[in-house]
């Protein structure tokens, strides 16, 4: 498994590629940020093509980033973004 961190504007953290750090999020990454959309299905991103779960990383009302869980299997990791997500916002709403 692979995890990207993103805030609004740029991955912040990964074990993927350290060359992504600060790497500009694109549009469909914003839109579900805006939109507090999780996503999961196959994805590019990056230029990693596979199977990725995509959960909003919330703090208070604020939608502050993305939590990437990219998977070479076609699994539902969505309940672990979800709970990674959760301890991202509640450490930042201290």
């Amino acid at each position: 498994h692979y995890l990207i961190i993103t805030d609004r504007q740029k991955v912040i953290a990964t074990n993927l590629d350290k060359d992504l750090i600060n790497k500009d999020i694109d549009k469909d990454l914003i839109y579900l940020i805006d939109n507090r959309e999780d996503f999961i299905g196959r994805k590019e991103i990056y230029n990693y093509n596979s199977y990725v779960t995509i959960v909003p990383i919330i703090a208070s009302i604020d939608s502050l980033g993305l939590i990437i869980l990219l998977n070479n299997e076609e699994k539902e990791l969505k309940n672990l973004a979800k709970f990674m997500a959760k301890i991202l916002s509640d450490k930042l709403n201290i």
